[in-house]
């Protein structure tokens, strides 16, 4: 089992979020942060990072994901 850095959530705001999100490797981690916070536009703002900036091979699943939770 791989072991996973770990990342603190706790008393956030807009900037950590904003260094945070990309972090994620699913989409919905994400929507979860970003909505826990009431921080959306930073939540969209790493679905375009995901597939246009980055451009990684996970966009397209990245992409079904957001589909599914909208």
């Amino acid at each position: 089992m791989q072991k996973q850095p770990i990342i603190i959530i706790l008393n956030l705001n807009p900037k950590l979020i904003h260094k945070l999100l990309p972090r994620f490797e699913h989409c919905w981690h994400a929507f979860i942060i970003a909505n826990t916070y009431n921080e959306h536009t930073l939540w969209s703002y790493r679905l375009i990072e995901q597939l246009i900036c980055n451009k990684t091979s996970n966009a397209i699943k990245y992409w079904e994901v957001f589909e599914q939770l909208i």
